[in-house]
């Protein structure tokens, strides 16, 4: 697959977290095409499996070690910006 499909599915699936409710689920699977594309574009993208294999393995690696941090922070930031009063 060529470097700038592999960007145009990375963008498409970002914006399609950012259309959707939190969770953040589908934005590491965008960012993880967005570097198989790059990686492609650098010459180090291999052939067309191994861009396919790389792809859903980075998006769960990136899944597993992100999401609960990033998910805490958000939580974190929101509470501080309601204003809760303390007692």
């Amino acid at each position: 697959m060529t470097w700038w499909l592999w960007e145009v599915l990375g963008l498409a699936l970002a914006a399609i977290e950012l259309a959707t409710p939190g969770g953040f689920f589908i934005i590491f699977f965008g960012i993880s095409a967005i570097i198989v594309g790059a990686l492609v574009l650098a010459g180090l993208g291999g052939p067309a499996w191994i861009q396919w294999a790389l792809f859903p393995v980075m998006a769960l690696v990136a899944l597993r070690l992100f999401r609960q941090p990033l998910l805490a922070r958000i939580r974190m930031r929101q509470g501080d910006e309601v204003g809760f009063i303390d007692r």
